[in-house]
């Protein structure tokens, strides 16, 4: 063969090849790819198993639970929320479809690790095991799973608290007494479940909410999911979630009329909501729930409906026709942002409650007046959180109560006396306390004097100490003085 001609194809060859690895190098990188809702995601790869719901497993259906649609896909990337807040009756699908998806879905497409806390270490333990592993060995994710070295095999990246997956995403399991676990990690996703079960402060840190949401700072873009059942208003965590989101609710059509509105049950208050009547029991004669009676009043329409129509309603209210609607305008309290988003969710829409259980638990209560009934009640069916009822006493209540002694002479019981001094910009007050036995107190003397108590030599300074080294108290036959003054709220005067 000719020298040129053999060099000529040569390079031929040379050239094809390279277009050839140039063309395989090209179809090696990742194109912009689209990333599902976590809702789609879920329809397309889950499947719930017996072991995390016995009597409703099967395919995921987003029409099982429809309200959850919304606050679900706040997880996506591209949504702007940071906070969600859910606040929930028992038996409502949240955490199946919220938490446990939020976790399939960023762990398939390596969107970020993820903390998942819960009350105590023994539900975490609970949940790993009934809940996180079927979803890793029924959603397509045990795959990603690998050994966190590859020099010791052994050393597994799956155990009961802690899963690491490919891209790096890794799952940590813990409890909110646990917080020493979450030092030196940083997570893009937090589940704070059983949101009102965490305490004030553990382990003298501060504010529990400001050390987890700590675990954040080292990332650009986090999200925060808190879901709970409520508790008591005062001291209820996700109430306070709740309030600093936008406080979503959730309105349904009416089948007969169309209008939109919250369900709820019927009190002596309205003449909507839901209804039911009760029967005589023949062999007992007590009262008990008339199945047959349980319906909804529309509040528009003022018809009867029943609860067959419940999950129409709802799916038609995820559609569109309703469905999660900001309620702020109508609070005093304001979004702490923009992107903290709010729900509320009480058991009338409820998947697996059925309205013949709600009205039997009400019944329970004695319709409202089993006080500690319907405290658990309203909090676990209801979904509301429990305002505590306090009543006033009049000024006559309290001095029938008082007991019979002069101001100004110790009554018995009383065996030491402290004074706690208020300095005000024109005056001095004095109030003098008796302590007995456990701490009892009586009041026995209230002082005050006017001037100056930003001059120290001003006459009042003089007459609090004439008054604090001469004042004597009548108790028994005998003069006793005061042992202690200090000042209120801080310092002390000598």
């Amino acid at each position: 063969m000719d020298e040129r001609r053999r060099n000529k194809i040569i390079a031929l060859s040379l050239s094809q090849n390279k277009k050839n690895k140039i063309g395989e190098s090209l179809r090696e990188i990742p194109g912009e790819r689209r990333i599902p809702l976590p809702i789609e995601w879920q329809e397309q790869n889950r499947y719930i198993g017996p072991e995390t719901s016995p009597e409703h497993y099967g395919n995921f259906n987003r029409n099982t639970a429809p309200q959850w649609i919304e606050p679900l896909n706040r997880m996506h990337p591209d949504d702007p929320t940071t906070h969600v807040a859910v606040m929930k009756s028992v038996q409502s699908a949240a955490t199946v479809t919220m938490a446990e998806g939020t976790m399939g879905f960023v762990t398939r497409y390596g969107l970020g690790s993820c903390l998942y806390i819960t009350a105590n270490k023994g539900v975490g333990k609970i949940r790993s095991s009934s809940a996180f592993d079927p979803l890793i060995d029924n959603a397509g994710l045990k795959p990603y799973l690998y050994p966190i070295s590859n020099r010791t095999l052994r050393k597994s990246a799956d155990t009961m608290y802690y899963k690491e997956f490919a891209s790096g995403v890794k799952w940590l399991i813990t409890s909110y007494q646990s917080v020493g676990d979450l030092k030196s990690n940083t997570f893009q996703f937090l589940i704070l479940d059983e949101w009102d079960e965490a305490p004030a402060e553990v382990d003298n840190q501060g504010d529990l909410a400001g050390v987890i949401e700590g675990r954040t700072l080292g990332v650009r873009s986090f999200k925060i999911l808190m879901i709970s059942t409520a508790s008591e208003s005062g001291s209820s965590r996700i109430l306070k979630s709740y309030l600093e989101g936008d406080q979503r609710e959730f309105f349904v059509p009416c089948p007969l009329c169309g209008d939109v509105q919250i369900l709820e049950l019927k009190t002596r208050n309205n003449e909507h909501g839901l209804t039911f009547g009760q029967v005589k029991e023949e062999k007992t004669g007590r009262k008990i729930l008339d199945v047959n009676s349980i319906r909804y009043i529309c509040q528009h329409c003022k018809r009867d409906f029943y609860e067959p129509s419940k999950k129409d309603m709802c799916i038609r209210a995820a559609e569109g026709e309703g469905g999660w609607t900001p309620t702020w305008k109508d609070s005093e309290y304001r979004p702490k942002s923009p992107h903290h988003r709010s729900y509320f969710a009480g058991g009338l829409i409820s998947p697996f409650l059925s309205w013949a259980r709600i009205c039997e638990g009400f019944i329970g209560t004695k319709f409202g007046d089993d006080v500690l009934a319907f405290k658990s009640y309203k909090i676990n069916v209801l979904g509301g959180s429990w305002q505590r009822v306090e009543t006033s006493k009049s000024w006559e209540d309290l001095r029938d109560r008082a007991e019979p002694y002069i101001l100004g002479t110790v009554p018995e019981g009383g065996l030491r006396l402290y004074g706690g001094v208020d300095v005000q910009g024109d005056r001095l007050e004095i109030a003098v306390w008796a302590v007995g036995i456990g701490m009892e107190k009586w009041l026995v003397d209230y002082r005050v004097w006017y001037g100056s108590p930003e001059t120290l030599t001003d006459s009042v300074w003089a007459n609090l100490h004439q008054y604090a080294y001469d004042h004597r108290f009548p108790y028994q036959g005998e003069q006793l003085e005061i042992s202690l003054i200090g000042r209120t709220p801080r310092g002390c005067v000598d």
